[in-house]
Order: C-alpha cells, then structure tokens, then sequence
C-alpha cells in the first residue's frame, strides 16, 4: 500500500514540475538569452 501510494506522490510531483516548467518556459528563454547578450557584450562571466 506505502509502495503504491508513494508512485502516485511522485507521479503527482512530476506533474507539477512539469507545469512549473511549462508557465517558467519564458521566464527561462529571457533569463538565458540575458545571459548570452550579457556574456557577447563582456559583462557577464559564465563559469
């Protein structure tokens, strides 16, 4: 029954990240092409 119920919990958290992911998606492509121009014009240090 714990075996069970602890798949469904991960599998619900899955989910979740998923959409996180999905509505981050945006946020996440500015953040890198910040980076990038940022890196391109010399001000950034990307390790």
């Amino acid at each position: 029954m714990t075996d069970r119920w602890q798949v469904r919990n991960e599998g619900s958290d899955l989910r979740r990240m998923l959409e996180v992911a999905r509505t981050g998606e945006l946020r996440m492509d500015r953040t890198v092409s910040g980076l990038v121009r940022a890196a391109e014009a010399g001000e950034g240090d990307i390790a």
